[in-house]
């Protein structure tokens, strides 16, 4: 009796053995094994993280891969995570398998989310992961050295993309008017003896966009490129003279109006008392004075304003009106 008991424990321990012995021999060979279930390279490791705490499920012995084994547990397997089954769960005595879950990260490119599961340990890793490539001027936050932190809730990273480039903005420059006295040109005519011209104002601005949205318009340089030209308008100060002599006054005829013998009619003169100074401006609108030494006829109502009309005559010069 005593010999089949020791015989019974020995037979137990070498079966126990035995399994050990095979479940080493699967965690060596976790890749076929797990393809043979539906499962994919990265989710049946031996190689067991020691990071993180695993989820843990008892399969049942019904089953003889850890893939069935979860999904009869109603457990959603991620194509990044990794199982370790113990007892191998083709041995068809149930299994403990522990999940161990990749980090859920969230990335925000230019403000369009995606999600990934990693075993990535840094930011910069993930987006190399991910083949997500960073401009120079491109922001990361957290910055590419940061840690993933390990949590149960998404690890984000926001990127904005950043584009900088020049702009050049053309805007005119008004021409200054100078005016010149000319003692050459009549009083009261004007001449442009040069014209003007408007400059050009270049302005170059550094435009950032970012997400491609205009955030910034910075000024980097302003260039005059064409100097404006100056116009140039001079201003006659000539006195035309229509000579000096004896004026005369008559009735019957428009306020302000005079006859003269040889000015246009419409003429505007200017008739000045040279013994008083006193001055009144008339229309040429008759033709006169008919009588010898005299030089214009003016209404009564002008003479009156340089001379009384008792005097009769007063000594006058006849200028161009302005």
């Amino acid at each position: 009796m005593q010999h089949r008991r020791t015989l019974s424990l020995i037979v137990a321990f070498t079966g126990l053995a035995l399994v050990s012995l095979q479940f080493a021999k699967n965690l060596s060979n976790q890749v076929p094994a797990a393809e043979a279930a539906g499962l994919t390279a990265t989710q049946v490791s031996a190689d067991v993280p020691t990071d993180r705490a695993p989820e843990i499920y008892r399969g049942s012995f019904l089953y003889t891969t850890a893939d069935a084994m979860l999904k009869a547990l109603g457990v959603t397997i991620y194509r990044e995570d990794k199982i370790v089954a113990f007892p191998d769960p083709a041995l068809g005595i149930g299994s403990t398998i522990s999940v161990y879950r990749a980090q859920l990260v969230s990335i925000a490119d230019a403000g369009n989310a995606t999600e990934t599961r990693t075993w990535a340990k840094t930011v910069g890793d993930v987006l190399t992961e991910q083949r997500v490539s960073i401009g120079s001027e491109d922001i990361v936050d957290p910055p590419q050295a940061t840690t993933i932190t390990l949590s149960d809730q998404p690890f984000h990273i926001n990127i904005t993309r950043v584009q900088e480039n020049q702009a050049v903005e053309s805007q005119s420059i008004d021409y200054d008017v100078q005016y010149v006295d000319d003692p050459n040109l009549e009083k009261g005519k004007q001449q442009v003896t040069q014209a003007g011209e408007e400059g050009l104002l270049e302005r170059t601005y550094t435009l950032r966009y970012e997400n491609g949205a205009l955030v910034s318009k910075t000024l980097i340089d302003k260039t005059v490129v064409k100097e404006p030209v100056t116009k140039i308008v001079h201003n006659g100060t000539k006195v035309v003279s229509y000579g000096t002599g004896t004026a005369s006054w008559y009735g019957g005829v428009p306020a302000l109006t005079a006859a003269h013998r040889t000015l246009p009619m419409g003429t505007v003169v200017k008739v000045t008392n040279l013994s008083n100074g006193k001055s009144v401006i008339v229309t040429i609108a008759d033709r006169g004075p008919f009588v010898g030494g005299r030089i214009i006829d003016l209404s009564s109502d002008a003479f009156a304003q340089i001379a009384s009309l008792g005097s009769g005559v007063a000594n006058v010069k006849i200028e161009q009106a302005n």
